[in-house]
């Protein structure tokens, strides 16, 4: 696995998200955006999207619930990680 596969972009649907999601077997992606890191998205994020009827096909960038707290640290702990 490499830390790319954490890398998702903010133009791509929530159901590309949640297929990544499920292929890397992790709880989080980082969302970029021009290659420029901008957010995390978790299953959960994605998970109360779908609660709140919103649609597969929306574009991540959407989601209103997108976490910009990460820094680029904790993306080195989790590389390190795998």
């Amino acid at each position: 696995m490499e830390i790319s596969d954490f890398f998702i972009d903010e133009n791509r649907t929530i159901l590309d998200a949640m297929k990544q999601i499920d292929l890397i077997a992790k709880k989080v992606l980082f969302v970029t955006k021009k290659d420029q890191f901008v957010a995390t998205l978790t299953d959960g994020d994605i998970r109360r999207w779908i609660l709140r009827k919103g649609e597969l096909s929306a574009s991540i960038a959407r989601l209103p619930t997108i976490h910009q707290s990460i820094s680029m640290k904790t993306i080195n702990v989790i590389q390190k990680n795998l």
